[in-house]
Order: structure tokens, then C-alpha cells, then sequence
């Protein structure tokens, strides 16, 4: 007897039961894969569905160490790690793109043949990370055997430089980046020959595969040589036009560079008037080659009050407001009006800076202030006036001199005396950090000195000095961490202690000094235990500053400090020490700071910690 096909079978069947029939065969056989947990795409599905993150490692293998650490920089897997996918198959997608990534990274460094093949395994049963491995096939690396330049249209007195001369080594790897570094080179050297016009056209590279070559070919377009003309000035209203023309880097007729355009626009710039400054020429080439000059403004509101407030266990609450005018007759002149006030110093002064004095570059300083000062160490009234010239020698150097007088009444320990001192104040600044409020990188110095003759009695002459420097360093980007260090060192020589106004004598402790420590109590000390101050001081602090999100960070610190009797600090073993935590809160125009510093070793009469909030970082 013959047996019916499976064909033959279903024909007799109702089309629904067949229907139901492979419905639950696939239900049964869903329900089984499901349990026994054998189809890998159902695995990953169920993990991109709880979401759980996968922690991984990399491993690129294949090549020497030089190019490995290279492919490692450009690797979004190794730049991602701490950025956990939250699933293995988005892990292996990750790996498939970065695969992709680094092939071209490969023909980047000259192996137009390399080949990467990525491989990644799932997390151990015991917890172990995935392991992400890139295996690498480079090939063999391509030589550069030519570089020709082509100069596109008429270019007259123009000659294009040799390859050497744009740093490219024939015969050697075709790196791409070398190219594209010769091309940025070639135009940044015509502009500099004063072809202002000078573009990139198409750049095109012949590949041949079985020799290992690649040719190149860079395209140029000069232009013709252009020679600076005349200045049109827009958006400068109510600015003296002399002020602007001497900020004008070129005379007219003299042939054009870029360094003559920057510096022309950081001039301008550093008036403070403005807050854009365009410098621009011509759409097209002028047929005489005297190309006219157009300089676009857009100017910052001459106005601006500003203020602060701040808390000090010492000084109480603080406030400080000044309302500044940046063009007050005219020509760029800035006056400043401002005062401070806490419990230990009331201060008001004005402040006139006019600019080009002599040259540019220097800049008329006149300024005077009234203070009331109140402290453990004395009670002052004084009035002081200034006159001088401030110099800026570059971007990073300035320093001024001058002359003034301080008339003040001075109230200590010894009692109540009047003084007069006529002196010549001296200031040198270097400051190559990278911002004022919150730096991250550089080095700041400044040092400060004065003779000083008391006119009411002739026989008091002292000269004082204090050097202030601090540096910053980066040690990771993220999350960022800066390490900070600062230094102060001053002395006072020409007259004892006791002769030296209590005003002009130097004080540790405080805020701005030893944190932890009572104001001006890191000094000498009298037989009450109130600070009398000395003619020398030492200052140390360092802070580590962790910065936990963009806007929150924590910072550790310790300080250490001292005033000496004699003119010279005596023995490091004598500072005084605190050492805190603080908490920085980043705005725009700065950080918060709040810090809580204790003594290292206190004393009986030293507080048991210190509290100080103010904007900006300790120093």
C-alpha cells in the first residue's frame, strides 16, 4: 500500500486548521527557544531591553607599538569605555563602526590596504568585562614619490615652493595629514608673501596599488601682490578717530600680511571698546593692487556697574560695587569708581587710566583713595593719591611707575601717630594663564616695591618689596583635575619694626593668606596675644581642584605662613598651618568659592575653623 505524501495529506485538510496547526507549532517552538535561551539575537534583544550597561576592554593587536598607540588615540571604543553601551549588541555595533573608523585611520598613516577585523566577546559568567579585540592587518605602507604644485592663474613675482619647503619628504610614508599640513602651508606662505587672495584649488592624488605610490598634486591660486590703502572706519560713533588710527598696524601703500591685519584688530581689541572687530578687504582684487580697507566695529557698552558680596569669620559680611566708564572724555579713557566694605576695612577710590600716553603701549595712571581700617593689629585713617605711567611691554608683561603720597593716622599698640610718606611705587606683572578667575595652566608672578620717606619726620626712610606668584597645572582633562601652588615673599628694610607705620607692616593669616589661621594672627604677637606685625613674610599654599560636573567642584587645600620681626623670614619651622576643603560652584564670570579651613596645630587662642565665601578661586 502506498502512503500519501505530505502534499497529499494537507489537500485533505481545512485551510483554517493548517492555519492553526503552524500557529502553535510556532508558539511551541518560540515557548522552547525561549526557555533553553539558545538564539543569541533573542539574548541581545532582551538586554538592549533592560537597558544594562556593559562594561568592556579593548585590545588592538597586529601592528608595532607606534601604530598601535596611533589607532588607539583615534578609537572611539577606547574613547568610549568609560561611556558603558547598555546592551552587548550595542557593543557590537560599536565595534563594527569602529572598525570602519580605524581602516581609515590606517590610510591616514599611508596603509591604503589595511585591513581591521573586530571581534568581541561576551562578559564572563563571573562578572568579568567584554573583551573588544581589533586585529589588525596594516599591508604595506605607500611612499609619497611626488608632490607638484600647480599655480592656477596669473600670479605675478610669484614662485611656488619645493616640497621640502613645505615640509614633505619625498620617498618617504604617505601620510595624509603631511599633505594636508603642505597645502595649509602653501596658502598661509602666499598670503604671507603678501598674495592676499591667495585659495586652494582641487587637490588630486594618484594611487597605485601594486607599486605601493601615491602622487599628489596641490593646486594654488595667488592671485595678484596687494598693498594695503586707505582705512574706513564703521560702527566707531563717538570714539575719537586719532585713538583708532594709531591702532592701525600699516601705512598706507606698505604690502599687505596677516600679522599687520591681526595685529591691527588685537589692538583694537585690547581698547575694550569693542566687542567685534572685522578687518576686511575687497571682494575681488583691486586692478592697482591698492586694496582700500574696511574696519567693522561693533562696540561694548562704555557703561558697566559691577559688585560682589563675600563672607570671612574674621571680617563678617563684605560688598564691593564700582561703576566704571570706558569712554568717558572720548578717546578710549577709562574711569573707575569704586568701594569695599566689611567690618575690618571701609575703602572708596577713583581711578583714571588715559591711553597712548607715549606710544601705544603706555598708558597714564591716576588714582586716589580714602580707607578706615580696623583690625586686631591697628586702626588706620589714611588718604592716598597716585600718579604714574603703566607700560605693556606684550601680551603677558606689563609693569608701571610712579609717584604718590599717603597722609594717615595710625593707632597700635604704642599709641597714636601721624604720618606723611611720599613714595615711588614700582610694579612688574607676568601672567600667561589661560583665564583670570579660574585658571587651569600657566604661571602668574608679580612683584611690588617702594621707597619710602616720611615728609613729617625726616628722619623715617624704609623701602618695601613683596613678590606674589602662583602656577597651575592640568593633570587629566576629564574629569578635570588642577593641581595649584602659591608663593609670597616680602621684606621690608631701612627702619625697625616699631618705626614702620602698623599699616605698612606685613601680616599673615586670613582669607587671603593662611586659611584656618585669625586674621594677621600667622605674625608676631605682643604679650596679649594681639598681632603687631614685621618687616618680612613668607606665604605657602596648594590646592588640588576636582572638578565632580561642569558646574560643582570640591577642592583640598593647605596653606602655611608667616610675618617675621626681622627683615628677612627666619625659619620655615615657624609658619603657621590650616588646611581645609571647599566647595566651587562655576558661573560665567567665575567661581563660587566656599572654603572651611582648621589650624594645623592650633593654639589656645586660634578659632577652631574659618568660613570664607567669595567669587573667584583663592588665587
Amino acid at each position: 500500500m502506498n502512503c500519501p505524501t505530505t502534499s497529499e495529506r494537507l489537500a485533505g485538510v481545512a485551510p483554517y486548521r493548517i492555519f492553526i496547526a503552524c500557529a502553535l507549532v510556532l508558539l511551541l517552538v518560540g515557548g522552547c527557544t525561549g526557555r533553553r535561551g539558545t538564539d543569541p539575537l533573542d539574548e541581545a534583544a532582551a538586554e538592549v531591553r533592560t537597558g544594562e550597561p556593559v562594561p568592556y576592554t579593548v585590545t588592538i593587536a597586529g601592528t608595532d607599538e607606534a601604530l598601535r598607540e596611533y589607532l588607539q588615540t583615534v578609537s572611539e571604543s577606547v574613547a568610549g569605555e568609560a561611556d558603558q553601551p547598555p546592551s552587548f549588541l550595542a557593543l557590537r555595533r560599536r565595534a563594527r563602526a569602529d572598525s570602519e573608523r580605524l581602516v581609515e585611520a590606517l590610510g591616514g598613516e599611508g596603509y591604503y590596504d589595511g585591513e581591521v577585523e573586530p571581534n568581541v566577546t561576551a562578559p564572563s559568567t563571573e562578572g568579568g568585562p567584554a573583551e573588544v579585540t581589533f586585529t589588525v592587518d596594516p599591508g604595506e605602507r605607500y611612499t609619497l614619490t611626488s608632490l607638484t604644485i600647480d599655480v592656477v592663474g596669473d600670479a605675478p613675482g610669484y614662485t611656488a615652493p619645493t616640497p621640502a619647503e613645505l615640509g614633505v619628504e619625498i620617498g618617504g610614508p604617505a601620510i595624509a595629514q603631511r599633505v594636508l599640513d603642505a597645502e595649509a602651508k602653501l596658502i598661509s606662505d602666499a598670503l604671507a608673501a603678501s598674495y592676499a587672495y591667495a585659495t586652494a584649488d582641487d587637490r588630486s592624488a594618484i594611487i597605485d596599488r601594486e607599486a605601493k605610490t601615491l602622487e599628489v598634486t596641490l593646486q594654488v591660486r595667488p592671485g595678484p601682490p596687494v598693498r594695503l590703502g586707505a582705512v574706513t572706519f564703521e560702527g566707531t560713533e563717538g570714539i575719537d578717530r586719532k585713538l583708532l588710527e594709531r591702532r592701525v598696524d600699516w601705512k598706507e601703500g606698505e604690502a599687505y600680511t596677516p600679522e599687520l591685519v591681526i595685529d591691527t584688530r588685537r589692538a583694537l581689541v585690547s581698547t575694550g571698546l569693542f566687542r567685534l572687530v572685522d578687518v576686511n578687504l575687497p571682494e575681488t582684487p583691486p586692478a592697482d593692487g591698492l586694496a582700500p580697507v574696511t574696519i567693522v566695529t561693533e562696540q561694548r557698552k562704555h557703561r558697566t556697574i559691577s559688585g560682589g558680596i563675600r563672607y570671612e569669620s574674621d571680617a563678617g559680611p563684605g560688598a564691593d560695587v564700582a561703576w566704571e566708564h570706558r569712554n568717558i572724555f572720548g578717546g578710549g579713557e577709562q574711569f573707575r569708581v569704586r568701594a569695599d566694605v566689611d567690618r575690618l576695612e571701609q575703602t572708596g577710590e577713583v581711578r583714571l587710566r588715559q591711553p597712548d600716553i607715549i606710544g601705544l603701549d603706555t598708558a597714564l595712571l591716576s588714582e586716589a583713595a580714602l580707607t578706615r581700617e580696623d583690625t586686631d593689629a591697628f586702626e588706620s585713617k589714611s588718604a592716598t593719591a597716585s600718579i604714574g605711567l603703566e607700560k605693556r611691554f606684550n601680551e603677558r608683561l606689563d609693569g608701571s611707575l610712579g609717584v604718590g603720597f599717603d597722609y594717615s593716622e595710625v593707632t597700635d599698640n604704642e599709641g597714636t601717630e601721624t604720618f606723611g610718606l611720599f613714595f615711588l611705587p614700582a610694579t612688574l606683572r607676568y601672567d600667561n594663564t589661560d583665564n583670570p578667575l579660574d585658571a587651569t595652566r600657566g604661571v602668574r608672578a608679580r612683584v611690588r616695591g617702594a621707597p619710602f620717606w616720611d615728609i613729617l619726620n625726616r628722619d623715617l626712610t624704609f623701602q618695601r618689596v613683596r613678590l606674589d606668584g602662583s602656577t597651575y597645572f592640568k593633570v587629566t582633562e576629564s574629569p578635570r583635575v588642577v593641581l595649584a601652588f602659591r608663593g609670597a615673599l616680602g621684606s621690608i628694610v631701612g627702619a625697625d619694626r616699631d618705626a614702620i607705620p602698623a599699616n605698612r607692616r606685613f601680616y599673615a593669616g586670613g582669607g587671603g593668606s593662611v586659611r584656618g589661621i585669625k586674621f594677621q594672627f600667622a605674625s608676631p604677637l605682643d604679650d596679649d596675644n594681639e598681632p603687631i606685625g614685621g618687616r618680612s613674610l613668607l606665604e605657602l599654599s596648594s590646592e588640588v581642584r576636582y572638578s565632580v560636573t561642569e558646574t560643582i567642584g570640591v577642592v583640598g587645600f593647605i596653606d602655611a605662613g608667616r610675618a617675621f620681626e626681622p627683615s628677612f623670614p627666619e625659619s620655615i619651622s615657624e609658619l603657621e598651618a590650616g588646611a581645609g576643603l571647599g566647595l566651587r560652584y562655576f558661573t560665567p564670570v567665575g567661581p563660587v568659592r566656599f572654603d572651611v579651613a582648621v589650624p594645623i596645630d592650633p593654639r589656645p587662642f586660634d578659632d577652631r575653623f574659618q568660613i570664607y565665601l567669595s567669587l573667584g578661586q583663592a588665587f
